[in-house]
Formats: C-alpha cells, structure tokens, sequence
C-alpha cells in the first residue's frame, strides 16, 4: 500500500508545472519607492544624521551669509532648552509621573 500511494504522488508531481518568478518588469518609480521604504523602516537610525545634517547646514548657511548672528543664535538655543529641559536643566517629568516612587511588589504580597 506504501509503494502504490508513493507511484502516485510521483505521478502528481510530474504533472505539476514549475513556479517562476520573473522580475524583469521595471517601473519608472522603483528605485525611490526602495529608498523611501529604507528610510520608513530605519527612520529611528536615520534621525540623529538628520538632525545633524541639519543643524550642520544652517550653521554653514549662518556662517557664511550672516557671521554677526551667532548671538541670536545663541539665545534661541538657550531659550528653547530652558522650554524644553526647564530652568534647573533636567528632563522634564511627564504629567502623569507618580509624586512618590512605587513600592516593590513582593513586599506588598508578603514574600519574603
């Protein structure tokens, strides 16, 4: 019964027809559609070379077009880290932080 159930299995699988995948068929929008799903998928990698790219080009731009500025500069940058860190210069605590720390668990559940 084995070698008969075998023959025709055999049998199924010379009739099948191979799977081909042909990839031939280029679309005018490829290559940017592949780059900007790279970007989307390591956007978290890409953020700090895009934040320095920036902030390198408009310090290139400033240096060169306006050298004087680099006092009012200086205070935008002050005064947008005193909003974002606060005066004491910490990171600031989200509006739901707990005022006190919690408690560990397995003291509450009497483990000791």
């Amino acid at each position: 019964m084995v070698r008969r159930s075998r023959r025709r299995l055999a049998r199924r699988r010379d009739r099948q027809t191979p799977l081909m995948l042909v990839t031939d068929d280029h679309y005018p929008g490829e290559t940017p559609e592949a780059l900007a799903r790279a970007a989307h998928r390591y956007r978290s990698e890409l953020a700090p070379l895009a934040a320095a790219l920036t902030l390198a080009t408009a310090g290139l731009y400033l240096h060169t077009r306006h050298p004087g500025a680099w006092p009012a500069a200086a205070a935008v940058t002050a005064v947008t880290a005193a909003v974002l860190y606060g005066p004491a210069g910490g990171s600031p605590a989200p509006p739901n932080a707990p005022t006190r720390p919690r408690q560990p668990y397995w003291p509450a559940r009497g483990w000791r």
